[in-house]
């Protein structure tokens, strides 16, 4: 996908080069010139299409995966997510935490949306995160997910 839309970019700029050898050359540096910023441009923009069309999806994602030097779009069902076992009885701890305001306040918007307080909002992902399973190691040289540069 990335490396034929960059290679379509490099052919146009090549027809409109073709009135001279020397501006040839120069079409050719301008797009090895252009190349990286296209390509991370490019991922950018599929990485924000991934993420507002999964935010459009009910037990869908989409993942941008990245394979050398091209990128799909592929739709992947969400993994069911198992509800974290309940906290130990024996009392509740006390922390502080301090938060960028901006964070805090987006805590306080997902409580809301989520119909419970900040501080069940706050316990419910810690609990998730705790308990989730081991991550794997990558091997070999495929990525998944989506990134934002």
């Amino acid at each position: 996908m990335l490396t034929t839309t960059i290679e379509t970019v490099r052919e146009r700029l090549r027809a409109l080069a073709g009135l001279s050898p020397e501006a040839g050359r120069a079409a050719d540096a301008m797009a090895d010139a252009l190349d990286d910023g296209m390509r991370v441009a490019l991922l950018d923009l599929l990485g924000s299409l991934a993420a507002e069309l999964t935010g459009q999806l009910d037990g869908m994602r989409i993942e941008v995966r990245v394979d050398g030097r091209d990128a799909t779009l592929v739709a992947v069902p969400d993994e069911p997510v198992a509800a974290p076992p309940p906290p130990p009885s024996g009392g509740d701890a006390r922390l502080t935490l301090r938060l960028p305001e901006s964070l805090k306040d987006a805590v306080t918007q997902a409580a809301d949306r989520d119909g419970v307080s900040v501080n069940t909002w706050i316990v419910r992902g810690l609990s998730a995160m705790v308990h989730r399973p081991p991550t794997t190691p990558v091997v070999g040289s495929r990525l998944t997910g989506w990134a934002r540069s």
